[in-house]
């Protein structure tokens, strides 16, 4: 049988989990997909143009292709 005290103790448990999961999700909110694809058509055409405009938790998608370094 569960005490009052106990209850409050799981409650008190998952009220702080939902909390950190929270907090843990807020920091991926204003993650973007940057893409890039040589032959146009995407956000850039170079990879290294990607990254230099990545912030943290961005995601870059290179579509297939031949990249060459410039």
């Amino acid at each position: 049988m569960f005490t009052n005290k106990s209850c409050g103790g799981r409650v008190r448990s998952i009220v702080i989990g939902m909390m950190i999961l929270g907090i843990l999700f807020a920091g991926s909110a204003g993650a973007m997909t940057l893409t890039v694809n040589a032959n146009g058509g995407a956000d850039y055409t170079k990879i290294q143009d990607a990254i230099d405009n990545a912030n943290a938790g961005d995601t870059i998608l290179v579509y297939s292709g031949t990249y060459l370094r410039m």
